[in-house]
């Protein structure tokens, strides 16, 4: 589990890809809580079926994928409006 939380708190992936979960074993989660924020690089972002990215759902966040997101079976959970999920244009 990995945990940005709070105004002022940035996760910046600085290169190749990501992949959150697995195809059948295991747990994995992305929590972008608080004013937080999760930027990728030019890296292809994979949910797989264990994997989950909860953006927002505790008092608001930020995820900028500045490149593909490819969901394959995992989750993606948005909170209220004062949250972002921003994927880059074209992808």
């Amino acid at each position: 589990m990995v945990t940005i939380d709070g105004n002022g708190s940035t996760f910046t992936q600085g290169g190749g890809s990501t992949t959150i979960g697995h195809s059948t074993d295991g747990v994995a989660t992305i929590d972008v809580q608080n004013g937080g924020t999760f930027d990728s690089s030019l890296g292809v972002i994979t949910i797989n079926a264990t994997g989950t990215l909860n953006v927002g759902v505790v008092g608001g966040g930020t995820f900028n994928a500045n490149s593909g997101v490819v969901l394959v079976g995992g989750t993606i959970n948005r909170g209220s409006d004062s949250n972002s999920f921003n994927l880059a244009t074209g992808r």
